[in-house]
């Protein structure tokens, strides 16, 4: 795109880029400002195709561009961002919902980004001879509390490529797709991070290797020895890792005497080749969590010597494997929890295998490749839990409600849905003259609001 159409096409959204310091600063310019957009202060470091850098602590397309020595932008020959550093600054990212900032990498291993509207594309990519990793953002910190996130990371080089690599990631709502292709050696990593949490949103992760003997983590604990934790409670989470035989949905490590994999909320999937979920630390899954598990050649649901627990009211776990376990604990249990039970296969049990390991069977004594597990309902099976809308009446407001369409229990107390109670009934007329036809009076209900 030409110079003039980047401008028409920016020119007519705002996109306001923070950049400060973890403590409070002042954004003094030290350099002066330059007036007259972002993208005219690029012309001039982009001039003739020559890659140059600026400092920035806050770019506004369309509006001021201020330069100081704060951090530093890398603008490569179609004046495009190719890279920012943010090491030892946290970049906070808002605008409005048409707005994009388009980047190749964001780098800085005590820097965070937080992401609140707007759009974040990166578009990363090593060539054959590039011995550097591929990585869209390597950071400290990615925070993501709404907008969208959009992240293509491709790796042709010699080291793994990783979409994101940071301490942590936290995300607690918008959209966010990263995907992670090599063509060549070395792993695909879709997130690779020390701690993991997520309250709301949406989350798609895709790695993929097409390399042999390669592998492909969808989300990885970043080392096996780290301090690392994963807690989803909310939104929706998709996970994949594809290659021929080493793929991972989610693969997480850790120190399984102070490092946990919990998921108590919210829902997720996790498809691997080899493992949908493999953890080297405690699995737990409460809290009306949904749980799906799928791999193609070994267990779908997998623990190393650390235990699986499933527990609570509304909590699902889906697993199936095509060759192997459904769900297995390597030299530890499966414990499931009060009123929980093996819905799928038909009266299948947690069995002991390999010694000290469990693993689930099916009623024919058989390791079971396709289980379900949830809240064991009297009508027989599991809950069919169904919205169900209550009318306000004289005595209580309206609300709706998750209710198991073959037994009635309620999951929870109802949410309330604007229906007030009735406070007062009122008759358009109180007295009418007999005329022998049927007389049908007005009625009007109102609650302590009005009708």
């Amino acid at each position: 795109m030409s110079q003039r159409g980047k401008r028409e096409r920016l020119g007519k959204q705002i996109l306001t880029v923070f950049l400060t310091l973890a403590m409070i600063v002042s954004l003094t310019p030290s350099l002066g400002a330059l007036t007259g957009g972002a993208l005219g202060a690029q012309e001039a470091y982009a001039a003739d195709g020559i890659s140059g850098s600026v400092n920035a602590s806050t770019l506004t397309f369309g509006g001021e561009y201020t330069l100081t020595d704060d951090t530093t932008i890398y603008i490569d020959a179609s004046n495009s961002i190719r890279s920012i550093n943010v090491e030892g600054y946290t970049l906070t990212i808002e605008g409005n919902e048409e707005d994009i900032l388009s980047v190749g990498s964001i780098k800085g291993y005590q820097g965070n980004v937080v992401l609140n509207s707007g759009s974040l594309d990166l578009d990363t990519a090593t060539g054959e001879e590039n011995w550097a990793a591929a990585v869209g953002l390597t950071l400290g910190g990615f925070t993501m509390n709404g907008g969208g996130l959009f992240l293509n990371c491709t790796g042709n080089g010699r080291y793994s490529s990783y979409g994101i690599n940071a301490q942590s990631f936290t995300m607690n709502g918008g959209t966010a797709n990263v995907r992670c292709v090599t063509d060549t050696t070395g792993s695909a990593v879709g997130i690779a991070v020390n701690d993991f949490n997520m309250t709301g949103g949406d989350l798609s992760v895709d790695a993929v290797t097409t390399i042999e003997n390669e592998s492909a983590y969808g989300i990885e604990a970043n080392g096996a020895t780290s301090d690392s934790n994963f807690h989803m409670s909310g939104g929706t989470l998709e996970t994949t890792g594809t290659a021929d035989t080493e793929g991972y949905g989610i693969n997480w490590t850790g120190d399984r005497d102070k490092n946990n994999f919990v998921v108590d909320g919210g829902k997720l999937t996790a498809v691997g080749v080899k493992n949908g979920i493999n953890s080297w630390v405690p699995v737990s899954i409460s809290g009306g969590a949904d749980v799906t598990a799928r791999s193609t050649k070994s267990a779908a649901l997998y623990a190393s010597q650390a235990m699986i627990s499933i527990n609570g009211v509304g909590t699902k776990v889906s697993a199936n494997s095509a060759k192997g376990d459904a769900i297995a604990a390597y030299k530890s249990t499966i414990e499931l929890g009060s009123g929980v039970g093996i819905i799928q296969p038909e009266n299948g049990y947690v069995a002991t295998y390999g010694g000290d390991s469990q693993a689930i069977k099916d009623a024919s004594d058989n390791w079971a490749k396709e289980v379900v597990i949830q809240e064991v309902c009297p009508a027989g099976g599991g809950h069919d839990w169904q919205i169900v809308n209550h009318k306000a009446s004289f005595t209580a407001d309206g609300y709706q409600s998750m209710e198991c369409s073959k037994c009635g229990k309620q999951h929870d107390g109802g949410i309330a849905i604007g229906a007030l109670k009735v406070n007062t009934v009122k008759l358009e007329k109180t007295s009418y003259v007999y005329t022998g036809n049927t007389i049908k009076p007005a009625v009007t209900l109102a609650s302590a609001d009005g009708p």
